[in-house]
């Protein structure tokens, strides 16, 4: 994203490069819960019944499915509603603090909602740390 003045962010392009990891999202979480889309079958792979590891290793397998579509999914979302703060002309700015996000941050994370500082904290506070103390 190009700084049309010192801060400032240009939003079309903002929208696009969204736009596109949006799609890049949503074509990954289709291949991976879906892969039979993109492979072919082999119809004389027959599966037989197996026995109870064969069952955990594949109830192993769903879960970790299950886990990367979830992740996939906030993914999603946080694109989704970085599309909503371009409409609305917030993009860019902390939603925590309401400073302005490092332009170089939102180049490289252009879902980004908060500044790295309100970001470290929050990813703190999900872990269970207490946040650092703003000077």
């Amino acid at each position: 994203m190009q700084r049309e003045s010192a801060g400032r962010i240009d939003l079309q392009q903002a929208r696009e490069l969204l736009t596109q990891k949006r799609a890049l999202l949503l074509n990954r979480l289709d291949t991976r819960m879906f892969p039979e889309r993109t492979q072919p079958v082999n119809l004389d792979e027959r599966r037989t019944p197996g026995d109870a590891a064969d069952s955990s290793s594949q109830s192993e397998e769903e879960d970790k499915l299950l886990s990367h579509a979830q992740r996939a999914n906030d993914a999603v979302k946080e694109v989704d509603e970085a599309l909503l703060r371009v409409d609305d002309g917030t993009y860019g700015t902390c939603i925590d603090c309401g400073e302005p996000i490092d332009p170089e941050r939102l180049r490289s994370m252009p879902e980004a909602a908060r500044c790295l500082s309100d970001q470290e904290d929050f990813d703190r506070q999900q872990s269970g740390g207490a946040p650092h103390a703003r000077l």
